[in-house]
């Protein structure tokens, strides 16, 4: 039986053959302190560049928010002016109709204006709030914002980092 096992010897009755390369090699070995990614500073990310993705997803939700309150209010409107209801009915559904789009577009611009000021590591707490209300607008919208909960859930775990937090609190040049 051929012996190739030579560097894989459980055995111990013969010593084992060192790679050539291994004192060049800088990768880590297993059981060693440096196999941890986290553990070097200068592999992660900035606070500013964590904040980036979860901080753009709010812009763009609050946006289509908008458009989509837009598109809905225009499209209530055109379907109750081609078929009026009886004239009492009508007042109401119109002033009901603008009073919740009022709502809706103040809602999905708080959450746009997080975003934006998420992205520029400015104001905490309007980040937050920005987040929290993508995270309620499954309570508040429906179940067909069930594509926005995860960009909430997102924001919230990320401004929730201490060293993100100290990123909202550094002092800011002018041109920033």
């Amino acid at each position: 039986m051929p012996d190739d096992r030579d560097s894989f010897d459980d055995f111990g009755d013969r010593p084992r053959r060192r790679r050539p390369d291994a004192e060049l090699d800088d990768e880590p070995r297993w059981g060693d302190e440096r196999d941890d990614y986290d553990d070097e500073p200068s592999r992660r990310a900035s606070p500013e560049d964590r904040v980036r993705g979860p901080g753009t997803s709010l812009i763009v939700v609050g946006w289509v928010g908008v458009a989509a309150t837009i598109l809905a209010l225009a499209m209530a409107l055109a379907i109750g002016l081609s078929d009026p209801p009886p004239q009492h009915e009508l007042i109401v559904n119109i002033v009901i109709g603008a009073f919740l789009g009022v709502i809706s577009l103040g809602y999905f611009g708080v959450i746009a204006a997080g975003g934006h000021q998420m992205v520029r590591c400015r104001r905490y707490g309007l980040a937050m709030a920005a987040a929290v209300m993508a995270i309620a607008s499954v309570a508040l919208i429906g179940l067909c914002s069930f594509v926005i909960l995860p960009f909430g859930i997102w924001a919230v775990v990320v401004l929730g980092q201490a060293d993100v937090r100290k990123a909202f609190e550094r002092p800011r040049t002018a041109y920033d």
